[in-house]
């Protein structure tokens, strides 16, 4: 926290860039769970998200992740949610159990076009923000995907089922490396070696 801190205190520049992409981004991500009901408003939102998402600088939206992303994860429940019976979200508690929780209902995913939609803005996000995402970011989307990429093909449309297998590639991308670090060999660990006795 004091690094970013001290970052923007010594770059104007970027505080100003993080302050415009979460002016443009703010009325748009405001309305996504407004709209949760209505499956064609909040593709019309989700539509105006693409746009907002395609002109903001990645640098920007690498610091409003977290806020362009509260709404679209509960979407990613509700993707899942709306088209299983039995379907309950699950989190993680803080010693690392597993267990159900209450989630925003968002009956507007049951619409292909609207979760195409929201799929669409996630894996734009993704491919925006690159590999700048923390571990624990990461971890969050994977847990919320994987309910959709369990969905059969009688419940979810081969484009849902694709668009996220895609945001799970975009996902797990690896980290953009100084050249030295990508150059350096690998040394073999010690259970890569062969032990005769």
């Amino acid at each position: 926290m004091d690094s970013a801190v001290a970052q923007l205190l010594s770059d104007p520049t970027a505080a100003q860039q993080n302050a415009d992409a979460f002016q443009r981004l703010k009325p748009v991500c405001s309305q996504l769970l407004y709209r949760r009901s209505d499956a064609q408003q909040l593709q019309q939102c989700l539509n105006e998200l693409h746009r907002t998402l395609a002109d903001v600088p990645p640098r920007g939206l690498v610091r409003c992740y977290d806020y362009v992303t509260y709404p679209l994860l509960f979407m990613l429940d509700g993707i899942a949610a709306t088209r299983t019976p039995t379907a309950a979200p699950h989190t993680a508690s803080s010693n690392g159990a597993s267990s159900s929780a209450v989630s925003l209902a968002v009956p507007a995913m049951k619409n292909d076009r609207a979760a195409e939609s929201m799929l669409d803005g996630m894996l734009l996000l993704l491919e925006r923000v690159g590999s700048s995402l923390e571990v624990d970011q990461v971890l969050l989307l994977l847990q919320r995907l994987v309910a959709v990429l369990q969905l059969t093909p009688e419940q979810a449309t081969e484009e849902i089922r694709l668009k996220s297998l895609r945001i799970l590639a975009t996902a797990l991308q690896p980290p953009n490396l100084p050249q030295q670090q990508q150059q350096q060999p690998r040394q073999p660990g010690p259970l890569s070696q062969s032990y005769t006795a």
